[in-house]
């Protein structure tokens, strides 16, 4: 799932930044990222954690170019666990520092396929195609002039499909209305979402009108 090239990469971290590190203790810096894409992982917690990932001696956040640095409280033996929102990315091997050590890798991780992502987090959000038709307005609603409106939830997936199985009305003004949706929502097509270059699963939250 995981794996850590043995080198150092190439890019230098600013000094000050460094320097400041090393007053503090032992320091490991490294960069968090796509394996297919090459690209920087967004979003990811990077915890130092002891050999049997029971206790968490320090914890920070990768910046927006996958970027983390952080301090090791003394000489040992660690791991580094990467976590995105819920989910666990992996962890590095074990590896053990000196009080003088400092410690900067590239982690490399094969990103979850159903990792489901929230419009705020993506590149491009998810947009409906124009040719998608409308839910059927239900006839015994129509004859009585009966309008209303359903709010629906569900992840679009990198196909551009609605994901069924995560299907939800939040809010409904009758039961028909969000049948009529239930029904169409399958036959929709979407742009997907993205991060970068990278389609994903986003969850989405689609507003329905029904005016006799």
């Amino acid at each position: 799932m995981m794996s850590c090239s043995c080198r150092g990469v190439a890019r230098v971290l600013v000094v000050a930044t460094v320097l400041a590190a090393r007053a503090r203790g032992q320091a490991l810096a490294g960069w968090v990222v796509d394996k297919k894409s090459e690209k920087p992982i967004r979003d990811v917690r990077v915890v130092l954690v002891d050999s049997t990932a029971k206790k968490i001696f320090a914890e920070t956040m990768a910046d927006t170019t996958g970027m983390f640095l952080l301090a090791a409280p003394s000489a040992g033996t660690f791991r580094l666990g990467f976590v995105q929102g819920s989910i666990l990315l992996g962890a590095s091997e074990l590896f053990t520092m000196t009080d003088t050590d400092f410690v900067q890798h590239r982690y490399l991780f094969d990103l979850p396929s159903d990792t489901v992502y929230f419009e705020f987090q993506v590149s491009k959000r998810v947009e409906p195609s124009l040719g998608n038709e409308p839910p059927k307005y239900p006839a015994s609603l129509r004859s009585h002039r009966i309008s209303g409106e359903v709010l629906a939830q569900f992840v679009v997936d990198t196909l551009g499909r609605a994901d069924m199985k995560t299907f939800r009305v939040l809010r409904a003004t009758h039961p028909d209305f969000a049948t009529a949706v239930r029904d169409a929502v399958p036959h929709f097509r979407f742009s997907p979402a993205s991060i970068g270059d990278r389609l994903v699963r986003q969850m989405v939250e689609l507003p329905f009108q029904f005016m006799p």
